[in-house]
């Protein structure tokens, strides 16, 4: 599968769930989800990119009733990678304010 066709929205998402360790079993509510440092016109694109990557299969849910998302332990190494290239992640803000830090 390309990763290349993932969105600014979908790569941020999939990195506040690898951010805050949301892997396998341990899971976060959608409305948590999108009270996570979310504007509140972003909201509809995030329940969009949720689906979008549930489709793709690199988010799936845990507990389909309480909406508990999870992301997918087989794709663990896959998101770290998108991550770290994508400038627009929180992973990448975070190497660069540390770099700045030590400057």
């Amino acid at each position: 599968m390309k990763t290349d066709n993932l969105s600014d929205i979908e790569v941020a998402t999939l990195g506040k769930l690898l951010s805050r360790k949301k892997i396998h079993s341990n899971h976060i509510r959608l409305n948590t989800l999108l009270k996570c440092g979310w504007k509140p016109h972003e909201k509809g694109q995030v329940k969009e990119a949720v689906k979008s990557l549930i489709k793709k299969d690199f988010i799936r849910w845990v507990k389909r009733g309480k909406q508990a998302l999870s992301l997918n332990k087989e794709k663990v190494a896959q998101v770290i990678t998108i991550c770290a290239k994508e400038p627009s992640s929180s992973l990448h803000k975070l190497k660069e304010m540390k770099t700045n830090e030590k400057k």
